[in-house]
């Protein structure tokens, strides 16, 4: 639907027009009668098209025109009119007209001919915004999605390439005049240009299309890139090939993308595999030559080594595991910690400063200056050293290289460091495994001889949980005449008491803590049923945690033999204090350390003299002597007790140790003390790593979440193990219904089999992996395009695992090559089918491109124009103002110029050129480009035109305007008749044309009488008679009209009717909101005045009122009103006020007028 705006100061034409342009059905007519009428109207609505008369109220169609034009609005303009002047028509054409139509004429016809223009006019309009927007929508797309598209069209053996804007930006060269290059420029910017070239000549030999990836070396030394591009052969009618259509994608950033995915995705399965190597490792030395072999055979590295921190005086670095070619360059490898040369390089550094160093561009780096000829002649080109470190001091690093010169992202060197956290992890856990390796050792060693100091015991030795059972000792046994030790496991301890002195003991053992160490002197009974004296010394021990009871029993027959035996069993104690694998403290009862043994001594880092005498807390931190002080209460109640603590060593280092302590009889108390730091820093280090490991994970899986295109991981038989949520929407269906899909089944039945069969290539082996564009069907049935790109994922024995597919959504890149070659059609058949002439030129003036309307008119050859000077074919007196006018060009935009073209045949032909500068995207101009009309006929037409407006009449232009618009009025209502219209309209359109019909025969009997003015004589006429007369013939409509006129008569030209008519319409058209119109006559003196006046808006411009060519309306006019007065000597002027209304007064002198 088309909403149309008609402006006409003739009522009667608006209505016939609305009527039969609404008759299309797809039209919509919004009518007015003044320019101030329109914009009011387009302030409100917006319209499709423009009709506007030439003259008319305050201003006139063309000027409107230009206005609308000067302020960017280029709305479909047509001016119909019934000027046919030739300059009216060349001015409205020049200001921007979009079509010219002259009123007159069949009146069906002629709407139907103003139906169709506005039709064209507003479809060349909407086509030209489509193209525009489409051109524009097509470079967007195309620089959005970096895909240019180009052309290869040959002659011979030489060969032209035209590329889009994108083209060039991917080659990094500026965009030729014309978009064209020679061929052999673009391929030697090809890396292994030989196969693109092949590729070529083979879709010139054999037809089908192509699709290849290679690498660009951009002209303006930008980084390389990686494109890819794909072509078709296109054949003329006779299909013979005519030349090569392609598109180039930049995907360079695709292919760093994979190259990062896959190097991250090495990485993280070096860290699987390292993982697994720590697990399996049983010493050091395995573990680490593993992880290096992991990095150069599973990460892809060139070299790896590791080096551990010397503390010798140089502070030198030790190799002690590498992978690849490198046993040479180690051999002589002089490498420090120092801040000096020799430790300024990537390891020295890292162990220093215990931060990971990355050295990029070998060749250039100072600091590797003493190693840099060796590691480049063995072909690396940057190093990572990172630090193996244990509580924040770096005891080591490991050294990896590549070939490359700006490897190691920080993405690599992350997921590197983590790698290397979890080798410190390992390196530490075997280390501490090891130690606790000996201390294990070391105590079963001390087992040992405590078993055998137990056995071997001079003294009876029992340790019992309830004074019944029993472990025993060989001594024992013999003290009490027993041959076997299982004849007394289970005898209570008073059945080894004389029956005289077990109510003696009784209490003793009745006791529910004994607390302190019991001594007793009492009589044993031997199994023969003797009785010996013995000597008991009793305590409460706490054994794996459980209560127990240990007693000694000395046989006091022979007091010589017994104070033997005890010196021999002090001697046994303090070898087995001085043996023991725990530190040992003796602390008297007033809380002095007395005893100490070598542990003790070797734990603390200090001699005998520097403990002995202190008190226990004055070796503790403050804290932990807080807590003693609080748990000293509970030793003294139980008797035992064990604690943490933290203890300064002498060198002003502190341990933590784990704290037993056993209260004696005579307030004593023994302390035994484990070293537990290294445990506790071996459990807090592998809670650390347990950390790092989780958050390592997590930014895998925040890549793998977060990736733009759709991955999943399949088993070999195609079903999915692992997919991220993008390729959840790319299929539309749920993640569990996924699950029991394979990967192959999403694709359209027509690509599936081709799917499957590079799958089963990709499981047997055939390929490593494949790309391929396939339509998938989503789960709502529609069809989308995505480009799959699989491969193999192996395990660590290089053996398939599982398929890595990645499938990236290509719907909207297939629609944009779509809508680029659409528009590329549109744009070559527009310049083809375009009656102008179009040319375009380099910025040399050589033409370049001509359309085939320009061949036919001038009758040239395409050859005989192509490579020639535009300017040689322009006429020599237009030749200078051209090129004057080419330059001006581009300085500004010029408007349409006019020239003479000299035709192959010699004859000159007059066109008009517009012309503009074309530019690249810098805005540099590349060339020009010229439309060019033919005005030689339009010429001679103004010229007949000039010549049959000189001839016509004064009073037939009078006439002409009122006359032509009510017989257009007048045929159209009564088409309108014909055409079987019967609504309730119908009654005002029959009174319409009666009206119209009346109006034309008095026009027709004016037309004769105005050849005469001031030739014939004046009547004597009824001025009541003359000025009904005026009324009957006007479209008053709700328009009152007061009359108060003298029955006079005056003496004027027969015409002077046509006066009053005329005020009467120019009340109705001009005056606004007017309801009112009143005439009446008074006496001025001698004179007769007649007043008009109306309540309408009144008149701004009285100056110019009566002058000739001044106004709106083109019949009569005030100019012709006050001639036909003034032949009988009557006058007239306006004093009406503006904003209240018109008041003319016209003077009747006395010898004019007559009393009836």
């Amino acid at each position: 639907m088309m909403d149309v705006l008609y402006i006409d100061d003739e009522k009667a034409l608006l209505d016939v027009c609305k009527a039969f342009l609404e008759l299309s059905g797809d039209m919509t007519v919004e009518t007015t009668t003044s320019v101030k009428g329109a914009r009011t109207l387009m302030a409100e609505k917006r319209f499709d098209a423009i009709i506007s008369d030439y003259q008319m109220p305050e201003m006139n169609g063309i000027d409107f025109l230009k206005i609308l034009r000067s302020q960017g609005n280029g709305i479909p303009f047509i001016l119909f009119t019934g000027k046919g002047r030739e300059e009216v028509v060349i001015e409205a054409l020049n200001s921007g007209a979009d079509f010219y139509l002259q009123k007159g004429g069949n009146p069906t016809a002629q709407f139907k001919e103003l139906e169709y223009k506005v039709k064209e006019a507003v479809r060349r309009i909407r086509a030209e915004s489509a193209l525009k927007m489409n051109e524009a929508r097509l470079s967007k797309a195309q620089a959005i999605g970096q895909i240019g598209s180009w052309e290869y069209t040959w002659n011979g053996a030489s060969g032209m390439l035209w590329g889009s804007d994108e083209s060039w930006r991917i080659f990094g060269m500026p965009r030729p005049s014309d978009g064209t290059i020679g061929w052999s420029k673009i391929a030697e910017r090809i890396v292994g240009k030989e196969r693109a070239v092949q590729a070529l000549r083979d879709l010139i030999d054999r037809g089908p299309a192509y699709d290849m990836e290679y690498q660009v070396l951009p002209a303006d030394n930008s980084p390389p890139r990686f494109v890819r591009s794909s072509a078709e052969l296109l054949c003329d009618q006779d299909g013979t090939p005519s030349k090569i259509v392609g598109v180039i994608q930049d995907i360079t950033v695709k292919r760093q993308v994979e190259a990062r995915l896959n190097r991250l995705n090495k990485e993280l399965m070096a860290i699987k595999e390292c993982n697994k190597a720590m697990i399996r490792a049983r010493t050091e030395q395995e573990l680490v030559n593993d992880i290096c072999r992991i990095v150069c055979e599973v990460a892809g590295y060139k070299v790896a080594w590791i080096g551990m921190a010397e503390r010798d005086e140089q502070r030198s670095v030790r190799p002690v595991a590498w992978s690849g070619d490198i046993d040479d360059y180690l051999r002589d490898l002089r490498v420090s910690w120092t801040d000096d040369e020799n430790g300024r390089g990537a390891m020295g550094t890292a162990i220093r400063t215990g931060r990971s160093v990355t050295m990029r561009n070998l060749e250039t780096n100072p600091l590797m200056r003493p190693w840099r000829d060796k590691l480049l002649k063995l072909g690396f080109r940057s190093m990572v050293a990172i630090p193996i470190v244990d509580s924040s001091l770096a005891f080591g690093a490991m050294g990896i290289y590549t070939d490359d010169p700006e490897g190691f992202t920080p993405e690599e060197v992350e997921l590197l460091e983590d790698m290397t956290a979890d080798l410190a992890f390992g390196i530490l856990g075997l280390r501490a495994k090891e130690r606790q390796l000996r201390a294990e050792t070391a105590l079963r060693r001390s087992e040992e001889r405590f078993r055998t100091l137990f056995e071997e015991a001079p003294i009876a030795i029992s340790i019992s949980p309830d004074f019944v059972r029993r472990e025993c000792n060989r001594r024992f046994v013999k003290l009490f005449g027993y041959d076997d030790i299982e004849e007394l496991r289970d005898k209570h301890i008073l059945d080894l008491v004389s029956p005289r002195e077990r109510p003696h003991i009784q209490p003793v053992l009745d006791r529910e803590h004994l607390g302190r160490l019991e001594e007793m002197t009492t009589f044993g009974l031997r199994k023969d049923g003797s009785e010996f004296p013995m000597h008991v010394l009793m305590t409460e021990v706490e054994i794996s945690s459980r209560r127990a009871f240990l007693a000694f029993f000395t046989d006091m027959s022979d007091r010589f033999a017994m104070g033997s035996m005890l010196k021999e069993s002090e001697e046994k104690y303090r070898t087995i204090i001085e043996q023991a694998p725990l530190a040992f403290a003796l602390i008297d009862a007033s809380g002095t350390i007395m005893e100490v043994n070598p542990q003790f001594c070797d734990m603390m880092r200090c001699s005998m003299e520097d403990v002995l005498g202190k008190r226990p807390q004055d070796l503790m931190l403050p804290d932990d002597q807080l807590r003693m002080e609080d748990q000293l209460p509970a030793l003294h109640d139980r008797g035992s007790g064990s604690m943490q603590a933290r203890l300064f060593r002498g060198d002003g280092t502190f341990v933590t140790v784990s704290v037993f302590a056993i209260e004696l009889a005579n307030g004593s108390t023994m302390v035994f003390i484990e070293d537990i730091t290294e445990r506790r820093d071996w459990e807090r280090t592998l809670g650390e790593r347990e950390e790092e490991l989780r958050k390592s994970m997590q930014k895998f899986q925040a890549i793998f979440e977060g990736a733009a295109v759709g991955i999943v991981t399949a088993d070999l038989e195609g079903r999915p193990v692992e997919f991220n949520d993008r390729f959840v929407q790319i299929t539309g269906f749920s993640p569990q219904e996924l699950m029991g899909m394979r990967t192959a089944d999403h694709a359209h039945p027509e690509d599936a089999s081709v799917v499957r069969s590079l799958y089963a290539s990709l499981k047997a082996g055939a390929i490593d992996h494949f790309e391929k564009d396939v339509r998938y069907v989503r789960k709502d049935g529609a069809v989308v395009w995505a480009r799959l790109y699989c491969s193999m994922l192996v395990d660590p024995r290089g053996r398939p695992e599982k398929v890595l597919t990645i499938v990236d959504d290509v719907n909207d890149r297939r629609r944009m090559n779509d809508a680029l070659r659409v528009s590329e059609e549109m744009h070559s058949k527009l310049v083809s089918t375009i009656p102008d002439i179009v040319i375009r030129t380099d910025m040399d003036g050589t033409i370049v491109l001509v359309n085939d309307p320009a061949l036919e008119l001038s009758g040239y050859a395409r050859d005989e124009v192509l490579g020639h000077v535009l300017f040689s074919f322009i006429a020599e007196e237009d030749r200078d103002r051209s090129l004057y006018n080419a330059v001006r060009m581009l300085e500004r935009k010029i408007g349409p110029q006019e020239y003479h073209l000299v035709m192959k045949d010699g004859e000159k032909l007059l066109f008009e050129a517009n012309g503009d500068v074309l530019r690249d995207v810098d805005g540099e101009p590349t060339g020009l480009v010229f439309v060019c009309r033919d005005l030689t006929e339009r010429r001679q037409m103004e010229t007949r035109l000039k010549e049959a407006d000189r001839r016509l009449s004064i009073l037939d232009g009078i006439t002409r305007h009122d006359t032509l618009n009510k017989l257009v009025a007048l045929q159209g209502y009564i088409d309108l008749e014909r055409l079987g219209n019967r609504e309730a309209k119908r009654a005002e359109r029959l009174d319409n044309m009666e009206r119209n019909v009346r109006f034309l025969r008095e026009q027709a009997d004016a037309t004769r009488e105005y050849q005469g003015i001031g030739m014939g004589r004046p009547e004597w006429q009824s001025l009541r008679q003359v000025w009904f007369r005026a009324v009957r013939n006007a479209d008053l409509g709700k328009v009152a009209v007061d009359a108060e006129v003298e029955d006079v008569e005056i003496l004027a030209d027969p015409l002077v009717y046509k006066v009053f008519h005329n005020l009467i319409d120019n009340s109705l058209k001009h005056g606004g909101k007017v309801d009112r119109i009143e005439v009446r006559t008074e006496r001025s003196g001698w004179d007769l005045m007649i007043v008009y006046a109306d309540n309408g808006n009144g008149i701004a411009d009285k100056e110019n009122l009566f002058k000739r060519g001044h106004g709106t309306n083109h019949g009569l006019g005030l100019f012709l009103s006050r001639e036909i007065l003034d032949i009988t000597g009557m006058a007239m002027t306006e004093n009406g006020e503006l904003g209240r209304g018109v008041r003319f007064q016209i003077v009747v002198p006395a010898n004019c007028f007559r009393t009836v």
